[in-house]
C-alpha cells in the first residue's frame, strides 16, 4: 500500500476512533451479533481472530463465548483504535 493511503486511512480511524462505537450502527445491534456468533459457531476452548477489530466490542463479545479456556486475539492497525479496545 502507497504511503500516502496508508496515512489517509489510519488519520481516518484515528479521527473517527472516539466516536466509533457510537456511529457503527451494527454495534448496538445486539440480535445482529449474537447471530454472527452462532453463524460463526463459535465453542467454547476455541481461539477467535478478529482482524480490523475496532473498539473491541466483537472480542469482548467472542470472549464470552470462548470462555475461560479459549483464548481472542484482537488486532487492528491503528493505535486509537486499540487505545479504545
Amino acid at each position: 500500500m502507497r504511503t500516502n493511503r496508508r496515512n489517509a486511512v489510519l488519520t481516518h480511524f484515528r479521527r473517527r476512533s472516539g466516536r466509533y462505537n457510537r456511529s457503527s450502527n451494527w454495534v448496538g445491534d445486539r440480535e445482529l451479533l449474537d447471530t454472527i456468533f452462532a453463524l460463526a459457531e463459535v465453542r467454547g476452548g476455541e481461539t477467535v481472530l478478529d482482524l480490523g477489530s475496532g473498539g473491541g466490542i466483537d472480542c469482548f463479545l467472542a470472549a464470552k463465548s470462548v470462555g475461560p479456556s479459549g483464548r481472542v486475539i484482537g488486532v487492528d492497525m491503528t493505535p486509537a483504535m486499540v487505545a479504545l479496545a
